[in-house]
């Protein structure tokens, strides 16, 4: 899929939620080489590939609408998890504390749990919380082993 021509612009949301192991990055804690204005990425030219391979939901749905992750405080990032048999799973970062239950985000949230995709909302503390969508079925589903801490939550809690 093709980036679309503003890129990622002022937002450097992904600096801050995502780790980076190349760079030894954790979680929750802005890169050491962001410097927030206009060119964040103080090594954007050779930064590393992670870095260049990731593309949030905005940007991987063509970087237009009101979901910019800066704006919404999230940074949300859907996938395939082969860990999970396959399984489409949208993970969301906080970026913004609190904004895990804006309304704007828990919308994305039932939309996804609807069609059947797996979730997990990711806070700054790196405190997990993952939603199964009903067609979860124990039995004949390989979720693997989920890291000690992270709690489960339930399709009520999110209004579904």
């Amino acid at each position: 899929m093709n980036r679309p021509k503003q890129g990622c612009g002022s937002c450097y949301a992904c600096c801050k939620t995502h780790g980076i192991k190349e760079l030894k990055k954790v979680p929750g804690e802005l890169c050491g080489h962001c410097k927030p204005g206009r060119k964040a990425c103080q090594i954007y030219k050779k930064r590393p590939k992670e870095c260049m391979e990731f593309k949030c939901f905005w940007l991987a749905t063509n970087g237009t609408g009101p979901n910019r992750p800066d704006r919404l405080g999230v940074v949300i990032d859907a996938y395939n998890n082969t860990l999970l048999d396959n399984l489409p799973v949208a993970a969301f970062f906080e970026y913004i504390p609190g904004k895990l239950k804006d309304e704007r985000v828990l919308k994305h949230a039932r939309d996804a749990l609807r069609n059947q995709v797996y979730l997990s909302f990711m806070k700054l503390d790196r405190n997990v919380t993952v939603f199964f969508p009903d067609s979860y079925d124990e039995e004949n589903t390989n979720i693997g082993i989920l890291p000690e801490g992270t709690v489960v939550g339930t399709r009520e809690e999110l209004g579904v």
